[in-house]
């Protein structure tokens, strides 16, 4: 600008949030500012405008990719159980920086899956289940996001062996 001065700078970042603006004191860079978007993918166009002292204005505007980030599972701790008796499991929880919808899937290891659709990212819930025989299973939870974007994480459970039982008639 010719005539120097103060700038009024106003960035609107493309995804509704509030425009952002700030005082630019010299010609040149604007420097560099930081936006968090809430989710992806998408291409959000961001608008610059520029205002002098006397009112005069420009704007320019540029393309910003934003990418989606997966969720990130945290497994349960490791856990117990005994042969042919429906427990109840505790599964983790998950976090999801977006504002996305989820499906999970849990493999007991055993050859059942259980799927279901959580209602919120945090604490996953319990999910019930019986093992038919003794042994130490690697359970699986999967959390997938409405992009497709996965995260699975494991946790044991040892199932004990239990005695059997006999019932003997009067005969």
């Amino acid at each position: 600008d010719p005539n120097g001065g103060r700038w009024t700078v106003e960035v609107n970042w493309g995804d509704d949030s509030a425009s952002e603006p700030f005082t630019a004191t010299a010609d040149g860079s604007l420097g560099t500012r930081d936006h968090a978007y809430a989710d992806g993918p998408a291409t959000r166009t961001v608008t610059v405008k520029v205002t002098d002292s006397g009112g005069l204005s420009d704007t320019k505007t540029f393309l910003v990719s934003v990418g989606n980030v997966a969720p990130s599972v945290t497994a349960a701790a490791a856990q117990t159980a005994d042969e042919g008796t429906l427990a109840n499991f505790s599964l983790g929880s998950f976090t999801d920086s977006g504002s996305d919808t989820w499906s999970a899937v849990v493999d007991w290891g055993d050859g059942a899956t259980t799927s279901f659709v959580p209602a919120s990212a945090g604490t996953l819930p319990a999910k019930p289940h019986a093992y038919a025989d003794n042994g130490v299973y690697t359970v699986k939870v999967m959390v997938t996001d409405k992009d497709g974007d996965v995260d699975t994480k494991s946790f044991t459970a040892t199932v004990a062996n239990l005695a059997p039982t006999a019932a003997l008639g009067n005969d």
